[in-house]
């Protein structure tokens, strides 16, 4: 049996070195964080994945040529060839020719080809001085057919002979001729002061149109119908006249 006096020693002496350990490891806790807390950092390396020369590719659509007009009376220049941010009007076929919107655009879908294929002809400037004119004249016979005061009249004899015209505009673009007009992108009709006047203008648009474009012509005494539209021969039996039809 322990007496009074040992067990309170005892009891004594194991608070004490409870509380010394105790204290030692609340010590030591506070340190390491204290430690913890006053570490600089860990450094990370950051990547840079940005290139050093960054290429940008060049945006290349090709070369694409549509109808676009200028409205100053000549068809030649009414195609706008267009490729990203560059662009060119150019002069096509003959100037002065006798042609339609649609061998315009034959013309055009031919020259958007050349460009397209790295070969740029020389009708490419912007604006240039109309070709010139000089070259053999073109024969024909104009027979019976008769004379036409006005290009409307002219119109409306061929309608009268079964011609379809789809909407008759009368625009004056034939430079050459005294009335101009067309009933789609497809024809055109002039009437002239002479048979000079008519000669030089089939003259002209047999020439620009090589290469280019058949030549559809009924050809009277003083007025032409450039047309795309099929029997032309039908239309020569009424009104009279040549018809003169060449291949490219």
């Amino acid at each position: 049996m322990v007496a009074p006096r040992r067990t309170i020693g005892l009891m004594l002496f194991a608070s004490l070195t409870l509380a010394a350990t105790t204290g030692c490891a609340s010590h030591s806790s506070s340190e390491y964080y204290d430690q913890l807390a006053n570490e600089p950092p860990e450094e990370v390396a950051v990547e840079d994945y940005e290139p050093d020369d960054w290429e940008i590719p060049e945006s290349d659509h090709g070369w694409m040529c549509s109808y676009s007009p200028t409205y100053n009376d000549d068809w030649h220049d009414d195609v706008l060839c267009i490729n990203g941010n560059d662009s060119q009007r150019p002069y096509l076929l003959e100037g002065e020719s006798f042609v339609t919107e649609a061998e315009i655009m034959a013309a055009a879908a031919e020259f958007e080809a050349q460009l397209n294929g790295g070969s740029v002809p020389a009708a490419a400037l912007d604006d240039p001085a109309a070709p010139s004119n000089t070259g053999a004249s073109v024969s024909y016979d104009v027979g019976w057919a008769q004379q036409y005061e006005s290009v409307t009249e002219l119109k409306d004899a061929a309608v009268s002979a079964g011609y379809y015209c789809q909407s008759w505009t009368q625009n004056n673009n034939v430079s050459l001729a005294s009335g101009s007009g067309n009933c789609s992108d497809r024809d055109v009709f002039s009437t002239f002061a002479n048979a000079a006047d008519v000669q030089t203008q089939v003259n002209k648009t047999v020439k620009g149109s090589k290469g280019y474009a058949p030549v559809h012509l009924l050809i009277g005494p003083n007025w032409i119908i450039n047309t795309h539209q099929p029997d032309l021969s039908e239309l020569a039996r009424v009104l009279g006249g040549a018809v003169l039809e060449l291949s490219e």
